[in-house]
This record gives C-alpha cells, sequence and structure tokens, in this order.
C-alpha cells in the first residue's frame, strides 16, 4: 500500500477541522440569534403621553396675530411636543412652539449643568408677559429621569394667578397629567416674533 503523502493527510485535517469551525459557527450563531429575539420581545412598546391631543386643541386655540405655546414639559414630553406640533403645522411653518428648556432654564447643554433661569414666579410671569406667550403645554412627570424646576415654577404660577391661567385641557388619565393653558391677556396682543426667534434659534443655553 502506498504511504499517504504529508499534503494529502494535512488536507484531510484541515477539512475536518474546518467543518467543525463550521458547526460551531453555526451554534454560536443561534444561540445570537435567540438572544436578540428574546431582548426584542421584551421591549415595551412606545407609551402614549397624551402629547397628541393636547397639541391637537393647542393648534386649534392659536390666535391668528399670536400663534405661540409655550412647551413646558420633561425632556422626552418637550421632544414629542415639539414634533407634534411641527407635524401638525398647516403648510408653511407660521407658529413658534418655544421649548421651556430654552426659555425657563439656564446653564449649559447637559442636564448635569441645568439650573432655573428665573428664581420666582413673578420673574417667570414677567418674561412670558413680555413675550406675550398665550398658550402653554404642561406635562410634570415625576417619574422622568430628568427633572426641570421650571416645571414646578409654571405649576405654582398657574395656582398663584388663577385669573391668568385659563385651563382648557386636563387630561388624567395617564402617567402623567398633562394640562393646556390659555395665558389671558396675551391672545390678543402680536408675537414678538422677532424675541421668540432668537431663544428658539440653535444656540447654547444662556448661562
Amino acid at each position: 500500500m502506498p504511504a499517504r503523502s504529508p499534503t494529502r493527510r494535512f488536507g484531510r485535517w484541515f477539512a475536518a477541522r474546518d467543518r467543525y469551525g463550521l458547526i460551531l459557527l453555526c451554534v454560536f450563531g443561534l444561540f445570537a440569534l435567540a438572544d436578540f429575539t428574546r431582548r426584542a420581545a421584551v421591549v415595551e412598546p412606545r407609551r402614549d403621553v397624551g402629547i397628541r391631543r393636547a397639541t391637537v386643541l393647542i393648534r386649534a386655540l392659536m390666535p391668528p396675530d399670536n400663534p405661540v405655546v409655550l412647551i413646558a414639559s420633561d425632556p422626552n414630553g418637550q421632544a414629542a411636543a415639539l414634533s407634534e406640533m411641527l407635524m401638525t403645522e398647516p403648510g408653511v411653518p407660521r407658529s413658534f412652539a418655544i421649548p421651556g428648556s430654552r426659555l425657563l432654564g439656564a446653564g449649559g447643554y447637559n442636564n448635569s449643568e441645568y439650573v432655573p433661569r428665573f428664581q420666582t414666579v413673578e420673574e417667570l410671569m414677567s418674561e412670558l408677559d413680555r413675550l406675550a406667550v398665550p398658550l402653554v403645554l404642561l406635562r410634570n412627570d415625576p417619574q422622568a429621569r430628568v427633572h426641570w424646576s421650571h416645571l414646578d415654577q409654571i405649576e405654582e404660577a398657574a395656582r398663584r394667578y388663577p385669573e391668568r391661567w385659563k385651563l382648557v385641557h386636563e387630561d388624567l388619565d395617564l402617567p402623567a397629567p398633562v394640562r393646556a393653558y390659555v395665558l389671558t391677556g396675551n391672545s390678543e396682543r402680536h408675537a414678538a416674533a422677532a424675541e421668540i426667534m432668537k431663544i428658539t434659534a440653535p444656540t447654547a443655553l444662556r448661562k
């Protein structure tokens, strides 16, 4: 019997090793797929935070000469409300949705650097009147990972000045209530468009 050449023996060894490697690769792949499927199955569906219903009403209540709303919510609610206001804009954008973190917050970009811009409710009210803000959307979630204290100031202003803060929408069937207010005395005024554009422009928060 002729002796097997080293080349043939090496080829058979390599082929067997390659098969074992392929089998192991398939096994690991199946485990990875199973883990991915398990993780995907436990992802919670996106919660309805009640923003959409409130923004529809706010859009309908916007004064023609002063189409402005202040969005006072935690980071997630604020982003959702700004998105809804943008998507429901009929045609060319003509309204202003002011992020509360821009108008009423100070510090830097990072949440850890946040500080309220105003120290008193009176100062906050003075700023809202300076800009003739006619509408406010409020969602103060006590379970939010990031809490902005200007939301507490807004709630305090609504309690302290009920004759100015007219509640036009309230949804309590949510983890965090959503409320909309008309700030009387400002609806009849014209929008302070130039000042509001400075606030909503993509610049750093006030120091």
